[in-house]
């Protein structure tokens, strides 16, 4: 009999994994912003699933979600995935693809939708990565909008506070 050599479970890359949602309700504040195309007239509710799944140092995540309105906004599907790599402890960096699709039409306009790419990151600020820099820029790659067929460029910049115990 020949043996063979097992590999043994220390030898394999660890996964994580998780499930999670995050709502979302979006209420505007009763001034002009809606007549001025600033903000969408509300109110909004988000309802998403996201994935998570950690293979070492690589992170990837996708969501997917539903966006219930009023009848003034078209109600819309979102969906997106990023790829990431975590350089350090303190900085990641991400590649996102995301779209958003109108799920019905209000007052006989035609179905509105947007996909974009985007590439982005997290940087710790203090030791205790409790604090964190958010970047991304991006440009829509496939654009259906009514009277628009120009590509949008999308960018942020924010900060993120960790509260609670460490992750």
């Amino acid at each position: 009999l020949h043996s063979f050599p097992t590999r043994r479970s220390s030898d394999l890359p660890e996964v994580k994994y998780s499930v999670s949602t995050y709502h979302q309700l979006s209420l505007n504040n009763p001034t002009a912003s809606v007549q001025r195309g600033v903000v969408l007239a509300g109110p909004q509710f988000l309802l998403p699933l996201e994935v998570s799944a950690r293979f070492g140092p690589i992170r990837v995540d996708a969501e997917a979600g539903y966006w219930f309105t009023n009848r003034n906004v078209p109600q819309s599907w979102i969906r997106g995935a990023i790829v990431g790599h975590e350089f350090t402890p303190r900085t990641e960096t991400y590649f996102e693809i995301y779209d958003q699709q109108d799920a019905n039409r209000v007052g006989g306009a035609h179905k509105q939708r947007q996909a974009t790419l985007g590439l982005g990151g997290r940087h710790a600020l203090n030791k205790s990565n409790s604090l964190l820099l958010l970047f991304m820029g991006g440009r829509s790659f496939q654009k259906v909008v009514s009277g628009n067929s120009q590509p949008g460029w999308i960018a942020y910049v924010g900060l993120q506070l960790l509260l609670g115990p460490n992750r």
